[in-house]
């Protein structure tokens, strides 16, 4: 017997997960968690895990610009902000660059 909080669909039932959710809890947040669910079943703590971890690291992306930003306005050159913030990829970095000086 699965246990209480395990989501069971069968697979033609996947595009209504977030809609279900929606209604039991009145939350509509869960419509955007499509395909965020495994066939043969997850728990609500494995779905609210991978929420919890898209906005740890949308936050992270966001503090690392933001440092990015900073030396580069405070005269940083170009290599030493990757060598400083080597989980921003390069072409982020760049975009930084570009709209700071390219004015």
């Amino acid at each position: 017997m699965p246990f209480p909080a395990d989501i069971n669909y069968i697979k033609e039932d996947y595009k209504w997960e977030g809609k279900i959710l929606s209604v039991l809890t009145g939350d509509n947040r869960f419509e955007a968690l499509k395909g965020e669910f495994v066939e043969g079943g997850s728990t609500m703590c494995d779905v609210l895990d991978k929420v919890e971890n898209k906005g740890r690291q949308k936050g992270e992306i966001e503090a690392y610009r933001k440092t990015a930003k900073s030396l580069f306005e405070n005269g940083a050159s170009f290599e030493l902000v990757i060598a400083s913030i080597p989980d921003l990829p390069k072409d982020e970095i760049q975009k930084i660059f570009d709209e700071i000086f390219k004015k």
